[in-house]
């Protein structure tokens, strides 16, 4: 005894990530050859996260902290 069962599929690839992203500048408008310059990343994390899900974003203040996660600053503003 056979049986054939016919069903159709339906792939939706995942996008593939930008592996190449511009780079976030702002030139030194304030003090000219300081090289300093603040400014507000948070208007690019919805660029920075492009639309991935489940993933949020915290600001430290130091390398070592975001690695071991710990005394995440909460007050980007004041950078």
């Amino acid at each position: 005894m056979c049986c054939l069962h016919n069903f159709n599929t339906r792939v939706l690839p995942n996008p593939t990530p930008s592996t190449d992203p511009a780079d976030i500048e702002l030139c030194d408008y304030d003090n000219t050859g300081d090289q300093i310059e603040i400014f507000d990343i948070t208007i690019n994390e919805a660029y920075i996260i492009n639309g991935e899900p489940g993933v949020s974003v915290a600001y430290y203040e130091s390398l070592e902290n975001a690695t071991d996660q710990i005394d995440p600053t909460g007050s980007y503003y004041l950078y």
